[in-house]
C-alpha cells in the first residue's frame, strides 16, 4: 500500500543557486579607480551606534576620530565634512591627521 504524502511532509528540490551578478560599467570603473577598496570601519564619536547624532555646544571643539584604511600600498586621505543643523549650503571640510594603526583624527569648532 502506497502512502501519500500531505503538503506539509512533502519535500522540495533543493533551490538553484543564482548567479552572481555582472558589474555594470560603473562599477568596474569603480574597482579600475580604486574607490571600492577603502574602508571606514570606524567614526567616533558616537551615540547608539549611529542612531542618533553627536551633540555639542556651540564654540566648544569637537574630537573626531575615524578608524580608515585601504589595502595594499596606497596613500589614502581622509577628510571630515560637517554642517550646521538647519543650515542649508554651508558644508565645511579639513583634512584629518594620521595617528598611529590606521586611526584618523581632527577637531572643528561648531559655531
Amino acid at each position: 500500500m502506497a502512502r501519500s504524502q500531505s503538503p506539509r511532509t512533502k519535500r522540495n528540490a533543493p533551490a538553484k543557486k543564482k548567479a552572481a551578478p555582472v558589474p555594470g560599467p560603473d562599477a568596474t570603473a569603480a574597482v579600475a579607480e580604486g574607490r571600492v577598496r577603502a574602508v571606514i570601519d570606524a567614526v567616533l564619536p558616537i551615540v547608539d551606534g549611529g542612531r542618533f547624532p553627536a551633540k555639542r555646544i556651540a564654540g566648544e571643539p569637537v574630537a573626531v576620530e575615524a578608524h580608515c584604511f585601504t589595502d595594499g600600498h596606497d596613500q589614502i586621505r581622509v577628510v571630515l565634512r560637517w554642517k550646521m543643523l538647519g543650515s542649508a549650503d554651508a558644508e565645511h571640510e579639513i583634512d584629518m591627521r594620521a595617528q598611529t594603526n590606521d586611526v584618523w583624527a581632527a577637531e572643528f569648532t561648531p559655531s
